[in-house]
């Protein structure tokens, strides 16, 4: 599968009593990956860059949405990757890995 690079992509994460949610993160391109890494309820997380294998964690990657055009791609790219390295506080409600991918998104 191609990825276009800017897409937003998930993976499932399989949570407590078998309760299954999706991680997110930014493709960035060269099997590259910009993700909010957080867990728990409440943590400290960090924005983070990966290999595509490591962001997919033994799962299925799947695209969740994809950039309007090339300038879009660009654009989510250069705000994921300005945001790369900060600490950041993770809620699952309300600051988390698809608030993220949204925030880049929306540039």
């Amino acid at each position: 599968m191609a990825i276009k690079k800017g897409s937003i992509i998930q993976r499932r994460v399989k949570g407590l009593f078998g309760k299954v949610f999706v991680h997110t993160g930014i493709y960035i391109g060269n099997g590259r990956v910009i993700h909010f890494d957080g867990e728990g309820i409440f943590d400290k997380g960090e924005i983070r860059e990966v290999s595509l294998e490591e962001f997919a964690g033994g799962e299925k990657i799947e695209v969740r949405r994809k950039p309007r055009d090339l300038r879009h791609a660009n654009e989510i790219i250069s705000k994921a990757s300005s945001m790369k390295g900060q600490p950041r506080n993770y809620s699952f409600f309300n600051n988390n890995c698809q608030d993220f991918t949204k925030e880049c998104y929306d540039v």
